[in-house]
């Protein structure tokens, strides 16, 4: 059985949202029908080449704890040199002390992991030409390749196989919606997780190398339906042919960011055709996912959903000398937020025609975008203009959009005129013997609950069956940190509750999960 879910937000508490009257449904749009099953949820992205060296990191460039990375630092001599080695779109790996973030000394498993990525990988390692600087290069199907395309597609899954030996053996989601003026929203999450991805295929064996999990966090008025449709279709256009389906077994990276670019030009090119019956105008949706490619973790990330993972605080040929209750297990953020925060976001911000950060009392930041012009300014920008060319329909007025996210998929004007982009940062991390789970949520997790507590809260049962294939209470585990975060904010917060979604996976050995 799979399934899709996804809610609607008023936009004054989304990330992207129009200063306006808006009627919007509130409906909650469910869709489910018999599907594999190893698919739970279904949620997709769509990908293009990068435009610049650094958008593939690597988990382990970052030295600074995980918990760390989402708070913003000031400048610093070390800083300054970070910020000269990746490029302003790039993010630089934050900590509460810059000097705590290590620049990685290149390994010869490094060096493998990323020269499989990156054709031009420099073999001389230096500070200026390090993992941050590898350019990945475009992957290209020649006409001799499509010729003998199937069996090269096999000869990859067989070493893929043979070189496997970590992987999900177990996972599980957990969503609820959110509530406004006391009254329970529409849940504009979604979520997908597909334990045998590409079975569907026709090809043999496809799916025992392939995962693919992660989670949208719609916002804006349409909020759901972007979430939900790239929770649709960022799954397919993966494995859409036997030309990528090569692609995304021979190069993962390359494919995730083509397959975000070319879900954003589908929803495009439908809105344009008039298939799409939803507006984009000031509604988008983040995603946060991570595609298993053999030994491989793949994550790809747009906006404030984030991916944590609890692994072994001891090298793992330790542990296993170690009674459990001694095991301790800390917390690890594969990827960045992308807000205005984030310095380097915020300097694109500052660069876009029309997008500028406000700073609120609380300290919270957040991207204006004033549309109109002033109106004794001329020429002027007329509210009509703006319909006619983006095709506002649920919008009485438009004068600015304001948005807390700087990535996103959708959000039209604020792609325009604010500088949100739509291109991911991936990240490689190679799986190993003391990691134990990953989780995707969206941030209603994340603005209550913060790693460490979640990785304490997942990690301490985990690490107590980690040599079972199964563990029973796997789902109640992941209902309880959902759950735990509801009541945080209801705590905290007067009259509104975000939707929180959180998807979790159990990493194990090949073995464990084939006895």
């Amino acid at each position: 059985m799979g399934c899709l879910s996804s809610s609607e937000d008023s936009y004054d508490d989304d990330p992207v949202s129009a200063k306006a009257e808006v009627t919007t449904p509130t409906t909650q749009a469910r869709i489910s029908g018999k599907m594999d099953p190893e698919l739970k949820f279904q949620e997709f992205p769509s990908t293009s080449p990068p435009e610049s060296p650094d958008d593939m990191i690597p988990s382990d460039t970052y030295g600074a704890s995980s918990q760390d990375r989402s708070k913003n630092v000031s400048f610093s001599p070390k800083l300054a040199h970070l910020s000269q080695m990746v490029d302003l779109n790039t993010t630089i790996p934050e900590a509460a002390s810059i000097e705590d973030i290590i620049i990685p000394q290149k390994t010869i498993e490094e060096t493998q992991v990323y020269d499989d990525d990156f054709d031009d990988a420099n073999d001389e390692y230096s500070m200026t030409h390090d993992k941050f600087n590898k350019e990945l290069t475009i992957y290209e199907i020649t006409e001799d390749m499509s010729s003998n395309i199937e069996q090269l597609i096999e000869d990859k899954i067989q070493e893929l196989q043979s070189n496997t030996s970590y992987m999900m053996i177990e996972s599980a989601f957990h969503t609820l919606p959110g509530i406004k003026n006391g009254k329970t929203k529409t849940n504009q999450d979604s979520y997908f997780i597909f334990d045998s991805f590409g079975s569907t295929s026709n090809i043999s064996n496809l799916s025992q190398v392939l995962q693919l999990y992660g989670v949208c966090d719609g916002h804006g008025p349409s909020g759901h339906n972007v979430s939900q449709y790239c929770a649709k279709y960022l799954p397919q256009l993966l494995i859409k042919d036997r030309q990528r389906i090569l692609t995304t077994l021979c190069k993962p990276g390359y494919a995730l960011i083509k397959a975000f670019e070319e879900l954003e030009e589908q929803l495009e090119r439908e809105k344009k055709n008039g298939e799409l019956k939803f507006d984009m105008s000031a509604s988008g949706t983040t995603i946060s996912c991570g595609l298993r490619v053999g030994n491989y973790l793949y994550l790809a990330n747009l906006g404030d959903s984030r991916a944590v993972m609890g692994k072994y605080d001891i090298m793992s040929d330790n542990k296993e000398t170690q009674t459990f209750s001694k095991i301790k297990v800390r917390s690890d953020q594969l990827t960045v937020d992308h807000d205005p925060k984030n310095q380097n976001e915020a300097e694109r911000i500052n660069q876009s025609k029309k997008g500028k950060l406000l700073v609120e009392e609380d300290g919270t930041s957040r991207i204006q975008i004033n549309l109109v012009d002033d109106k004794l300014a001329k020429p002027r920008q007329s509210v009509v203009q703006l319909k006619q060319t983006y095709g506002v329909d649920a919008l009485k007025q438009l004068n600015a959009v304001s948005a807390s996210v700087s990535r996103s998929i959708g959000d039209k004007l604020a792609h325009d005129y604010g500088g949100v982009i739509s291109k991911p940062d991936v990240i490689i991390h190679k799986l190993n013997g003391e990691d134990l789970f990953v989780m995707w949520a969206s941030d209603g997790i994340w603005t209550v609950i913060d790693n460490e507590d979640v990785t304490r809260i997942i990690g301490n049962k985990l690490k107590l069956v980690a040599n079972e294939k199964e563990y029973s209470d796997f789902q109640k585990i992941t209902n309880k940190i959902v759950k735990e975060a509801h009541i945080v904010w209801q705590d905290e917060f007067d009259d509104y509750v975000d939707d929180i979604t959180a998807v979790i996976a159990r990493i194990g050995t090949k073995k464990l999960n084939e006895s």
